[in-house]
């Protein structure tokens, strides 16, 4: 199986580089921006503070867009300001839920539980949980929280979330891609993709043993290549058509010259 990495020392080496720079690039410019893309794509719901057991402090973040198709997640947390040890029942409760027939979804059993029990959480420390999300829930009006088998009412309705299974993918994509860990996995995995068709273009490279004039190439197309896919990943995450725009641009070009040598190389053969 011909796998997408580069055969020659230099693309190797082209793609270590490569590697080394999209890591510096991410955390040093892109991560924060990601995160709070991210973070947007929540809304923080509180509970009442009259509806809780003294000292306890319950804060729910929902997701803005949701879909039965991609079930997204209720993150919350539960802060004990007491100087005394609190244990807490915390249940999540959706009156005539709709069962989510979607098989992937059970492979967990206990994935649809939304019940803590006998949680004990130590003085002025926070401990946190979160509860599967879906448009079943979305579009139910009546969203129940019971904290030690008591009514907790939210300061907010979460009747208002939005049913988008386009903007629930890009939050899926958010947070499985492009946030960590997952980001650790995909940059190694674009640097090797990116430098394995970069190599392509290059003549001689995979004939050559570890030469400046063949990495040289490799790399400045696999950053180009990377560019083109950070100008369509900051479209996805809806900084604008331009974004998109001049990402496609770029990859119709990187694309052009790719067929253009590959048709010079087989014309120089022919030859």
């Amino acid at each position: 199986m011909d796998l997408p990495i580069p055969k020659s020392r230099s693309g190797m080496f082209a793609s270590l580089v490569l590697v080394a720079c999209l890591f510096l690039f991410y955390y040093q410019t892109f991560y924060e921006f990601a995160r709070g893309v991210y973070l947007k794509e929540y809304v923080p719901v509180g509970v009442e503070a009259n509806t809780l057991p003294t000292g306890i402090k319950v804060v729910l973040r929902v997701p803005k867009y949701t879909s039965s198709v991609i079930p997204g997640w209720v993150y919350g947390s539960v802060e004990n300001k007491s100087d005394e040890m609190k244990k807490i029942n915390l249940s999540f409760m959706l009156k005539d839920e709709n069962i989510i027939l979607i098989p992937s979804s059970y492979q967990d059993e206990n994935i649809f539980q939304r019940a803590i029990s006998n949680l004990e959480i130590l003085p002025h420390s926070t401990t946190y949980f979160r509860f599967p999300w879906s448009s079943n829930i979305a579009n139910n009006n009546s969203v129940l929280l019971y904290v030690n088998q008591k009514e907790a009412r939210l300061n907010r309705s979460v009747e208002s979330m939005m049913v988008s299974s386009v903007k629930a993918l890009r939050r899926s994509v958010l947070e499985n891609l492009f946030m960590p860990p997952w980001a650790n996995t995909l940059l190694p995995v674009l640097a090797l993709v990116f430098c394995y068709f970069a190599e392509n273009d290059v003549k001689h490279a995979d004939k050559t043993p570890l030469r400046f004039k063949i990495l040289f190439p490799i790399l400045i197309y696999g950053i180009c290549e990377s560019f083109c896919f950070y100008f369509l990943v900051m479209w996805f995450m809806g900084q604008g058509a331009m974004w998109g725009i001049t990402g496609i641009l770029g990859w119709i070009i990187l694309i052009g010259y790719h067929s253009f040598s590959q048709q010079t190389d087989a014309d120089y053969q022919d030859d």
